[in-house]
């Protein structure tokens, strides 16, 4: 995420420096101003709330969500009931809804769940591919990127899919090679970031 102080706020997944992943806000020049190290397998997402805390979830045998302070102090500590035989594929994009709710795409499961803070589902739709971003849309709906169906579809409140684009749009140049990353912009287009994609050309905005 890009703070509004220029700041780049970074879910670290693992490596040397952080074996169970972390969550770094790093400001331009490179200098690290905050820091909270995940205590797992990995950090699979981040979040800045409104509120100056941080949100961010955590892979491994116990998969969780975190909102933690400023000061590094923990706030929520929700658990995710997510298949554990594959860590990396537990969660990605979750994101807090303005409902104080979560919404957790979850890879292997192929599920995107709307959990309440007190980890209970209120909401869930199973996908046919697995989801790795997930936006509650103003209307409700839900936008989701399916990573190796290559395709965006926008489901209903029931789950129903009322849009959608996929390669079977584009059978000549097939321009969707694991979509990960989706957002809604204010003009209605929607904007796709496409993984795998050959070639320059990695993002994609198009229209209804």
């Amino acid at each position: 995420w890009l703070l509004a102080n220029g700041n780049a706020l970074l879910a670290v997944s693992k490596g040397k420096e952080y074996p169970g992943g972390a969550v770094l806000e790093i400001t331009k020049e490179g200098k690290t101003v905050f820091e909270f190290k995940g205590t797992q397998s990995e950090v699979n997402t981040v979040m800045p709330l409104d509120n100056g805390n941080i949100m961010f979830t955590e892979a491994g045998p116990k998969p969780r969500l975190i909102e933690v302070s400023r000061e590094g102090k923990i706030i929520v500590d929700m658990p995710i009931q997510a298949q554990t035989k594959d860590h990396h594929l537990q969660t990605r994009m979750a994101r807090k809804l303005p409902n104080g709710n979560y919404l957790i795409p979850q890879l292997l499961d192929k599920v995107v769940r709307e959990y309440s803070p007190d980890g209970k589902i209120v909401w869930e739709v199973k996908t046919p591919n697995w989801p790795f971003t997930a936006i509650r849309l103003e209307d409700g709906h839900t936008l989701v990127n399916l990573t190796h169906g290559n395709k965006t579809v926008e489901l209903d409140a029931d789950g129903k899919v009322i849009w959608k684009i996929s390669n079977d749009d584009f059978p000549a140049d097939k321009p969707f090679a694991d979509p990960c990353g989706g957002q809604r912009l204010p003009n209605g287009n929607t904007v796709i970031a496409s993984y795998a994609a050959q070639g320059p050309i990695k993002v994609f905005e198009v229209t209804r």
